[in-house]
């Protein structure tokens, strides 16, 4: 028998307490409803859109400006709010699902972060490739220590010089044409140059070489792409006053794109290997357009985040190992600091049986 109770000033009295499932507040099991308890999910599924946004703006890079400057900032930035409201996923249990799409959505389609692969059968036929934009300031002793540890067979450099070079690889094939290196323990061919012409002047923009290996020759790149920087720092000066310096510069590099990645293709006789600084993430709309044909080492081998150029603030993938069908990536990762504002990228390739000669 329940107890009936009256409050003063009551006109009938009610069952007090909870209902089984019932939450505080409810009355007969029914949670009440309050704004409160409508918001945060809302909010929680806000944060998901936000971050497919993030996605879809990320992959507008270099083709637009906004998005432009969102991907070369700190990415890491768009994860902030999924943690601000991670802890209340404790008090609901149903936050679980949207913020995790968030956190999916973040690392992966904002932040670039890979997810380990399965292990590559080996087979024969390997090389290891390092590439490295030094910024004339990587130590040689230190670059030496990195690519003896991993037994380097060819190295792609930018922002180098001869003497540096020959410094950390000291009984190495090198040549370079400015600040453009390429560098081999193994026998290589005279090289040919495709050179980048800007207001500044020309410079190197594709070093190639004929490599031989015991299981035959490769065609081997390495590549320095222009900087967006050049487009960003005015309108840091200008605002948004300077955007059409951010377009003229979107305009120009995905021309120079577009010439390298023509003139490999004509070059590339052997399989091929292209190395170096693009100056683009693997999600920019001009890597896209120009290099997706092509298979990225890090996106095929490598886990992380795979950061290779740092500011004091934050990292991006912007230096590459890619490879035609005549190649499959087996391993990926990035090296330590050497003094240099990027870090050595080293991928480990295999040949692939009965390849064909470019893409």
């Amino acid at each position: 028998m329940g107890v009936r109770s009256h409050r003063p000033g009551s006109r009938t009295g009610g069952l007090i307490g909870l209902a089984p499932g019932g939450e505080p507040g409810s009355v007969a099991g029914r949670p009440r409803w309050t704004v409160r308890s409508a918001w945060i999910p809302f909010l929680c599924w806000s944060i998901v859109l936000l971050e497919g946004v993030g996605w879809i703006a990320m992959r507008l890079s270099d083709a637009m400006v906004v998005p432009t400057l969102l991907a070369y900032g700190a990415r890491w930035f768009w994860l902030l709010p999924v943690l601000a409201l991670a802890p209340l996923t404790f008090w609901r249990r149903s936050l679980l699902l949207p913020l995790s799409l968030a956190l999916a959505a973040c690392l992966v389609g904002v932040m670039q972060f890979q997810l380990p692969r399965v292990s590559v059968r080996q087979t024969c036929c390997r090389l290891t490739v390092v590439t490295l934009n030094g910024n004339q300031a990587a130590r040689p002793d230190a670059v030496k220590q990195v690519i003896d540890s991993v037994h380097a067979d060819i190295v792609a450099m930018q922002e180098w010089n001869q003497a540096s070079t020959a410094a950390a690889l000291p009984g190495w094939t090198v040549h370079c044409d400015g600040e453009l290196c390429l560098g081999s323990r193994l026998p290589m061919s005279p090289v040919a140059i495709l050179t980048s012409r800007t207001p500044s002047g020309s410079r190197a923009m594709v070093m190639t070489a004929d490599i031989t290996t015991r299981d035959g020759p490769v065609s081997f790149f390495s590549i320095h792409l222009d900087t967006v920087r050049r487009g960003i720092e005015p309108m840091l000066h200008a605002g948004f006053g300077a955007t059409d310096e951010l377009r003229d510069n979107l305009v120009f590099r995905d021309r120079e794109s577009r010439a390298a990645q023509s003139w490999i293709r004509s070059r590339s006789t052997h399989p091929a290997i292209v190395a170096g600084d693009f100056n683009m993430p693997t999600d920019s709309a001009i890597y896209r357009h120009n290099w997706r044909a092509w298979s990225d080492g890090f996106e095929s081998s490598g886990a992380g985040l795979g950061y290779t150029k740092f500011t004091s603030l934050w990292g991006i993938r912007i230096d590459h190992v890619l490879s035609d069908d005549g190649w499959q990536a087996v391993s990926s990762h990035v090296g330590p600091d050497v003094g240099s504002d990027h870090r050595p990228l080293i991928v480990t390739l295999q040949r692939v049986a009965a390849a064909g000669h470019g893409n």
